[in-house]
């Protein structure tokens, strides 16, 4: 798991010593935005939920199709 002593701050990509695949990465970043209490993160959080819920009645009607995480990951690492 993540240890704060390999978190390298003078690199470009920090994550870079820890080695976090992306999932981590995203709930590490995920938790440390959740660590700042500021007052707009309540209506943040409820326009979130009104966008993912959105987006799942448009693809349960078949407005919007999907992709894999398989495809996703691929296309992200094609872009590096």
């Amino acid at each position: 798991m993540f240890n704060i002593a390999d978190f390298d701050t003078t690199s470009v990509n920090p994550f870079k010593k820890v080695n976090l695949p992306p999932c981590e990465r995203a709930e590490l970043v995920d938790k440390i935005i959740s660590s700042f209490n500021y007052s707009a993160q309540n209506k943040v959080d409820e326009l979130w939920a009104m966008e993912a819920e959105e987006r799942i009645d448009a693809y349960e009607q078949g407005k919007i199709g999907s992709i894999s995480a398989e495809k996703v990951f691929e296309e992200i690492d094609r872009l590096k």
